[in-house]
């Protein structure tokens, strides 16, 4: 290989100097370029500098590099940021549709509880003297007690039966304590004995 790259060339010429010996460098066919030692060693050299300093600005350039980017801060560093946008299909959401509202009838109101009229109080009790499932003798015992001014009348209620009461009354009261003189009156002229106040 040293043979046909480098040919040694004849040294017999006088003007040659020391250490300029000649060199046939064999690049391509035909093609031959003559350098001496001392180029060819220069050459060398120039490039072993050339790959050096190379170096070395490579490692001062990536030494500056990462000095710089201490010293700014993280929040001002400027981050190399992919964005994917994702085009999603938005599909319309699904109309509720509300439920028919119920009607409500409206609630009656309470009858008002009847009120007296101012100035007349509300008849509670009676006095009962009798009672009689006759009707026409119940009839015949208040025409008696109305001939002689008696405030009388019939009050009919029904007996588990099924059947009528004729009860015999006298009198209308708001309060208990107003049928007293006449409740005497019926007991000891009339001779009710069996008479008692009762509710209407």
């Amino acid at each position: 290989m040293q043979t046909e790259m480098f040919d040694e060339l004849p040294h017999n010429d006088e003007n040659n100097q020391p250490g300029s010996t000649l060199f046939n460098i064999k690049f391509l066919k035909g093609i031959k370029v003559e350098l001496s030692f001392d180029v060819i060693i220069i050459l060398g050299i120039i490039f072993m500098l050339f790959c050096i300093s190379s170096y070395f600005m490579g490692i001062q350039k990536g030494k500056n590099f990462y000095l710089k980017k201490a010293l700014i801060p993280e929040d001002l560093q400027v981050k190399e940021v992919t964005v994917i946008e994702e085009v999603k299909k938005v599909e319309p959401a699904p109309v509720a549709i509300p439920a028919p509202v119920p009607v409500i009838s409206p609630v009656p109101a309470p009858a008002p509880a009847p009120v007296a009229a101012p100035g007349k109080e509300e008849y509670k009790y009676t006095i009962q003297i009798g009672a009689s499932r006759d009707k026409d003798a119940a009839i015949k015992d208040i025409n008696k007690l109305k001939a002689k001014g008696y405030d009388a009348f019939i009050s009919i209620s029904q007996s588990s039966n099924g059947k009528n009461w004729y009860k015999i009354c006298v009198g209308k009261f708001a309060k208990s304590k107003d049928s007293s003189k006449i409740k005497n009156d019926l007991k000891f002229k009339e001779n009710y004995n069996n008479s008692f106040l009762t509710r209407l």
